[in-house]
């Protein structure tokens, strides 16, 4: 049953007058304890005709005997109508008086710390005695509700069916309420069988929980600020039932909320997102996506793989995982997914790395928003009849205005030019100056590779000022500058055109001065013109330049004329 049945079942139990021995069951994990923990407290928050009147919870786990679990009873006795009262002394001192009678706190408390009495309670007698006390102590006790806890992690030498007879003996002897909480598929088969022939026998209700993974969010994580929300959010889509796991990725995304908090909040979502993917497929590998097949998603690859045919040993990826991803939105692992489940998967986060990361998926993710809006600017034109001029002007300015770190030379080119056929001629001059203070670098540098798309550009204002802002960068470009360029295969024509101002002589020189990786970029810069099908003619004199140069250094000496023919050599072949 699911947590809203669970609930009215347990209340009922709570309500009742009669002594009843409940039984809960279910897989690991799923919030057996914190389900009873939770209606139990709420219930004693909202009425206070609970009963009885005192509570014990004990866990079984490690324990090898009948009288070490009742030991554990009288220890753990609390206030039943206290919704978080723990045991301390106090409590013990209420739920067992006569015991205490004669003595003070304090003196109990030296008692049991004496080094002395702890060798004695080793003893065969003095161990005879404790236990003989803890039977008067059990003697003493009143109607309760008990709550046995983590059953099938008791010793491996305590049988089960001995706590089963205790719970009976519990509610018929001492009018008890008992609850028993079991992980029942840790059992193995033997304890199963015996344990499942005794629960018919002494369980009065027997409730199997299967909560929904919407329940086991909402028990594992019942705030509402916005990390527990989104991380609840991703636990339901992936199914995720386990109370542990889930804890663990709010962990994490609180975790990742204090390394991106000066983010954009739609990066934390998704960085979140991917946590609580790697947190699932790392702590429940039989229900979630290998880590690794994760690492390589790509869900249009995977769509191109079911129209291909497949070789033997080629199963693909499980169509459960393919959907599974799919509806969780997670189409493919980028960069900084990939950071997060490397984090995940060490224990570690690469801080960072993804804070490094982020900050470029941030920039993209900007850019994709400005040409969004801007699109959606172009809609008012494209898209209608209407006569909406001003709407028009307000939505292309607005656009521009933030996007103009981002937006490429065509695009802004083209808008600017639509506006100042709109008539608002002062936005058009107000953004191209900006535009052109904000990239001008980008210009200089871009200008001429793009030449060919500049021509796209109708705004003649825009034109003009983007070849104003490259031919000035030009004319304080110094002709080795250009050469280098050539080397660095990141040229244009005006490159080869500043690195033919060389000289033979200045080419000489720069040959001579340079050494090592320097002088290969240099020899490199000036032979450009071997390396392309159809070099320029600056291109080709350049080269012929560089040629008489390098002869002029072989006639020098033999050794320098062997290191010539060598080289010319190699660049004549290209």
């Amino acid at each position: 049953m699911s947590l809203i049945p669970l609930r009215r079942e347990v209340l009922s139990f709570l309500n009742s007058d009669h002594p009843e021995v409940l039984c809960i069951t279910g897989k690991w994990g799923v919030g057996k304890t914190y389900a009873w923990e939770s209606i139990r407290k709420a219930a004693i928050e909202s009425s206070s005709s609970i009963s009885p009147s005192q509570y014990s919870y004990v866990s079984i786990f490690g324990q090898n005997s009948l009288d070490d679990i009742k030991a554990s009873i009288i220890e753990n006795l609390v206030d039943g109508g206290a919704a978080s009262a723990k045991p301390d002394w106090a409590s013990f001192n209420k739920f067992n008086p006569q015991f205490l009678i004669g003595f003070g706190e304090e003196t109990l408390r030296k008692i049991a710390n004496n080094p002395l009495i702890k060798e004695l309670s080793a003893l065969p007698q003095v161990s005879h005695y404790s236990a003989f006390t803890t039977r008067l102590l059990y003697l003493n006790l009143k109607p309760t509700l008990i709550c046995f806890d983590d059953l099938e992690r008791a010793g491996r030498s305590f049988d089960l069916k001995l706590l089963l007879g205790l719970a009976s003996s519990l509610k018929i002897e001492k009018k008890c309420k008992v609850v028993l909480i079991l992980n029942d598929d840790a059992l193995n088969d033997a304890n199963e069988k015996e344990f499942q022939e005794q629960l018919e026998k002494i369980a009065d209700r027997h409730l199997r929980f299967e909560p929904t993974a919407a329940d086991c969010s909402s028990i594992a994580i019942p705030n509402q600020d916005k990390v527990s929300v989104w991380v609840k959010e991703n636990c339901e889509k992936l199914g995720m039932k386990n109370i542990r796991v889930i804890h663990k990725a709010l962990n994490s995304g609180r975790r990742l909320s204090e390394i991106l908090q000066d983010f954009e909040e739609i990066i934390l979502r998704s960085a979140i997102r991917t946590a609580v993917l790697a947190v699932f497929a790392k702590f429940q590998p039989n229900y979630a996506p290998p880590i690794k097949f994760i690492q390589s998603f790509n869900y249009s690859l995977e769509l191109m793989r079911d129209h291909q045919p497949k070789n033997s040993g080629d199963t693909g990826a499980s169509p459960r995982f393919l959907d599974l991803l799919k509806n969780y939105e997670f189409l493919r692992a980028e960069e900084i997914d990939l950071a997060i489940i490397e984090s995940i998967e060490s224990g570690i986060f690469q801080v960072e790395r993804i804070v490094s990361l982020a900050g470029n998926f941030q920039v993209n993710l900007l850019k994709a928003q400005h040409y969004e809006k801007l699109q959606n600017a172009w809609g008012l034109y494209h898209d209608t009849f209407a006569e909406n001029p001003a709407e028009l002007k307000q939505a292309l300015t607005e656009a521009l205005d933030v996007g103009l770190e981002t937006l490429d030379f065509v695009s802004f080119g083209q808008s600017i030019g639509l506006l100042r056929f709109l008539g608002d001629e002062d936005a058009s001059d107000r953004l191209l100056s900006r535009f052109i203070s904000i990239r001008q670098h980008e210009i200089a540098r871009r200008y001429g590779s793009d030449h060919f798309f500049m021509k796209e550009i109708t705004d003649l204002a825009v034109k003009t000022a983007l070849e104003k802002v490259y031919l000035d960068s030009l004319s304080s470009k110094k002709p080795q500058e250009c050469l280098e360029n050539l080397a660095n295969d990141s040229w244009n024509d005006e490159d080869a055109k500043g690195a033919n101002l060389l000289m033979t002589d200045d080419l000489l020189r720069i040959f001579k001065e340079k050494t090592g990786a320097q002088l290969k970029k240099s020899i490199k810069g000036a032979f450009s013109g071997k390396r392309v099908a159809n070099p320029s003619t600056d291109l080709i004199e350049l080269a012929e330049k560089a040629e008489s140069a390098l002869k002029k250094i072989a006639e020098e000496s033999p050794l320098n004329q062997r290191r010539v023919d060598g080289l010319l050599g190699t660049v004549t072949q290209g």
